[in-house]
């Protein structure tokens, strides 16, 4: 039995979730073509957007710039706020990954901004995690944890919706806001999120997020000057990444 577009861009959606990210691709690349072959221009942006996402997952940087410019175009003349949102979502992953630090910022906000006209929850989670990540990365605490303390609450409504995207999402929250405690000089609280996320059930299929738990785990023991302890997790975070090519996340 053939899947609608409708039915598909959900199977794919679930699929990032669980973390089956190779046949969420495959799907996604099928789905496309129909969508360009009808002219459901509403379904080719949604396909382009799960791509690049799918894309960004396994941190491959040059297939998600491959599709970008096609993907603006498209949003440019048939997208809804909805897609607009999307966009620049994908463009603030984009601008992360070369390491265009403020563009980074501004889309990231457009975003937000967008997802509150929506009230999108799914978005105004991530967005608002995202803010989180680059506030720790500028140093600026105070305004990390008010971002991640956002998403938090945010999530806990998306937890009533959609229960394993939630759960996802709090390993990503959790991670950045390890991020934030360890900054802070709270070990404790940033080692509990951390040994949150390892024993998580689903960990084992989000080698990403894992790889962020490892990589906050050696931070964690680097500010506390313990210099063995804080290799052993950084060399364990390279190698989880190079075994699935994530080149960003590698060089970082």
């Amino acid at each position: 039995m053939e899947l609608t577009l409708e039915e598909l861009n959900k199977t794919i959606m679930e699929m990032r979730t669980k973390g089956y990210l190779t046949k969420a691709l495959k799907l996604a690349d099928q789905g496309l073509l129909v969508a360009l072959e009808s002219n459901n221009y509403a379904y080719v942006m949604d396909l382009y957007y799960q791509k690049i996402l799918v894309h960004h997952s396994l941190g491959d940087t040059l297939s998600m710039v491959n599709l970008i410019h096609d993907y603006e175009a498209i949003c440019q003349n048939y997208g809804t706020t909805k897609d607009l949102m999307h966009y620049h979502l994908v463009m603030s992953l984009i601008y992360d990954l070369v390491g265009i630090r403020e563009k980074t910022v501004e889309m990231t906000k457009k975003s937000i901004a967008y997802a509150q006209e929506l009230q999108d929850p799914v978005m105004l989670v991530r967005c608002h995690n995202n803010l989180c990540y680059l506030e720790v990365e500028k140093g600026c605490t105070k305004e990390a944890l008010q971002a991640g303390l956002l998403a938090r609450e945010y999530n806990k409504s998306l937890a009533r919706t959609i229960p394993e995207l939630a759960k996802l999402h709090d390993i990503r929250i959790n991670n950045n806001l390890a991020d934030v405690y360890i900054l802070e000089g709270d070990f404790k609280k940033g080692k509990a999120l951390l040994d949150s996320t390892l024993s998580s059930a689903i960990i084992h299929h989000h080698k990403r997020e894992k790889v962020a738990a490892l990589f906050g785990y050696g931070f964690l023991f680097e500010k506390q000057e313990k210099l063995e302890e804080a290799v052993f997790y950084y060399k364990q975070a390279i190698d989880l990444a190079q075994s699935y090519g994530d080149k960003p996340i590698t060089k970082k």
